[in-house]
């Protein structure tokens, strides 16, 4: 994951607490789902079988498919054993989305607060993993502690002890 999701071990990893989960109607969090060894995804095929053939001259809707479509992934990602936070907003609010570009794409951020007084991300954040290549760890680390203490709250920041990864050398 580190490799892959971690730009090569230069990244973040943010652990939340999710002892006391109550999240509101717009946040979904779900294990992802694999297909099966054998290739076959028994969800998709029994959304495929709903849509296709047991509703010939009807007009199935899957309300929710608009999120639920994004917790699924190909059998060679099964190893990761995923657990997806998705944030699927109701309507675009001007003031709290930023528009980066990043990896090649321009995209919508929505900006969420910290902290403590006017709080509006429904999760706790309990500890953040620096990679074991992140720039400036022993700096960074305590930059970060102290900037989340200026927001009211107290965040573990640590590195990762994994140090192999199968890096592209250039």
């Amino acid at each position: 994951m580190w490799r892959l999701y971690g730009d090569e071990s230069k990244g973040v990893c943010i652990e939340y607490d999710i002892s006391n989960l109550n999240l509101p109607p717009n946040f979904h969090i779900a294990p992802v789902s694999y297909p099966q060894d054998n290739g076959q995804h028994l969800e998709l095929e029994f959304i495929k079988y709903l849509t296709n053939e047991m509703f010939d001259y009807h007009k199935l809707v899957l309300s929710r498919w608009n999120v639920w479509q994004r917790f699924f992934k190909p059998r060679g990602f099964k190893v990761e054993k995923e657990i997806r936070l998705l944030f699927h907003p109701k309507e675009t609010i001007a003031e709290k989305t930023q528009w980066v570009f990043a990896n090649g794409i321009y995209s919508p951020i929505y900006m969420f607060s910290l902290k403590e007084k006017d709080k509006d991300y429904p999760l706790n954040i309990s500890k953040i993993i620096l990679g074991s290549r992140f720039p400036a760890q022993d700096v960074n680390k305590i930059l970060i502690e102290k900037r989340f203490k200026e927001y009211g709250l107290t965040v573990y920041v640590e590195t990762s002890i994994i140090d192999y990864y199968r890096v592209n050398e250039k």
